[in-house]
């Protein structure tokens, strides 16, 4: 890795965890249940499953690309949970 990416990594972590608190401090104003996290996080989830927002004329590299935006979201919102201190039961 350059030094340039490893300070755009860094400043994108640094963003990453700043949105995190933010929603964390939404989530706590309005008094959000576990419940409604999960719920509200699935939901995301599962609309940006039946969506591309990768733009392109490769259906290969669309994939790849949605996939990849799929991984990060779920990791954000992993680590949203995380902040508010919520576990996630392993499902059946």
């Amino acid at each position: 890795m350059t030094q340039q990416e490893i300070e755009l990594q860094a400043r994108l972590a640094a963003i990453e965890y700043m949105m995190a608190n933010v929603y964390r401090l939404i989530y706590q104003m309005v008094d959000a249940s576990q419940k409604d996290v999960f719920e509200g996080h699935d939901a995301t989830i599962e609309s940006l499953r039946t969506q591309s927002l990768a733009r392109g004329s490769d259906p290969a590299v669309l994939d790849v690309a949605s996939d990849e935006v799929l991984q990060n979201v779920r990791h954000y919102l992993s680590g949203i949970e995380t902040m508010l201190g919520m576990v996630r039961q392993p499902k059946d």
